[in-house]
């Protein structure tokens, strides 16, 4: 599996069952040190330059790095999903290619976001909205949008507010 440094991402690795062996490649510090006690979790970080508002390696190390690899699963954030233009983007353009890459080394893409989200605009371009397989958002996303994604046949959840944990 793969995980990018989002804010969502980390939730979902934080819910990962301890109990699975399972190898996770993340250009995400916070998600290193969240998991780093997991014995089953072989956690392999991207290196890089350390972008310190995030907590996340970005650059051409930590793009070498991924492209090394190629895992069943994607779980990526962004930062703007512009449903109408058909793409994900992001507002730090070393993230955005970093996360260019870690779509291209992976089989399923799980897009992970705020239904917010969907209401942003953002610069760089991460990758066209058909690349993503699955999505997972909160429950006030727009049935419109819903349908909009579903007849590009991306598969929605809609998750309650307040359903997930964060141990």
């Amino acid at each position: 599996m793969i995980f990018d440094a989002s804010t969502t991402a980390l939730q979902v690795a934080r819910n990962i069952d301890p109990a699975r062996r399972v190898t996770i490649l993340t250009s995400s510090l916070d998600i290193c040190v969240s998991l780093a006690r997991q014995p089953n979790f072989n956690i392999i970080a991207t290196g890089g330059t350390l972008h310190p508002l995030s907590f996340s390696f970005v650059g051409p190390q930590a793009e070498n790095a991924v492209r090394n690899y190629y895992a069943d699963k994607l779980f990526l954030g962004a930062r703007a999903i512009l449903v109408d233009e058909g793409y994900l983007a992001d507002v730090f353009e070393l993230e955005a290619h970093l996360k260019k890459v870690m779509v291209a080394s992976a089989q399923e893409v799980i897009l992970v976001a705020e239904s917010r989200k969907f209401r942003e605009v953002a610069f760089f371009k991460i990758c066209e909205l058909t690349r993503v397989n699955r999505i997972f958002t909160d429950e006030n996303l727009d049935a419109t949008l819903v349908r909009k994604l579903e007849d590009l046949g991306i598969r929605v959840t809609l998750v309650r507010v307040g359903s997930c944990s964060s141990s």
